[in-house]
């Protein structure tokens, strides 16, 4: 009888260990989704794009316009992309810095203006990108668009999600 109960107990905490795991993940996977999609396509050029364009009232031709510019920027951008051979060799030569029984800082310093070069150059193809979208809005979008700029924004900042 005594072994009935213990195992009536054990069952009623399995199947309440099980419902609330259930519920859990349910809830966290609601606010992975939503931190998923913030972190995976809100970063780079479209969000700065969006955040640009935002509250412009865009004709739908400046809207084609926007998505070509933003086509060829993207498949600029991929045939520019460093191969895979590139990384791993790239990889290879931190290590073998971080591996060295001495460290050479001229070598260190030669590997990080190469990535510093790759990283201007990013930036620069992102702002003529900005450059060629801004040429597209009327007068009235222009001064529109000045005011957004001048207001400060917060980059960053996850909003607040009440906990369940």
């Amino acid at each position: 009888m005594k072994s009935k109960t213990v195992t009536a107990g054990l069952i009623a905490v399995l199947a309440t260990t099980t419902l609330m795991s259930s519920v859990v993940n349910a809830e966290d996977g609601s606010n992975t989704s939503t931190e998923q999609k913030r972190m995976k396509g809100d970063h780079g050029p479209d969000r700065k794009l969006k955040s640009m364009l935002h509250n412009l009232d865009l004709t739908d031709a400046q809207k084609a316009q926007v998505k070509s510019l933003v086509q060829a920027s993207k498949a600029a951008k991929k045939e520019n992309k460093a191969s895979d051979e590139e990384r791993q060799a790239m990889k290879a030569q931190i290590y073998s810095l971080i591996s060295a029984p001495t460290f050479d800082e001229a070598k260190a310093k030669e590997l990080i203006a190469s990535q510093q070069s790759k990283r201007e150059m990013g930036v620069v193809n992102m702002l003529k990108l900005q450059n060629e979208v801004y040429q597209i809005l009327t007068p009235e979008q222009k001064v529109k668009f000045k005011e957004n700029f001048d207001k400060p924004h917060r980059m960053n900042k996850v909003p607040h999600q009440p906990t369940r």
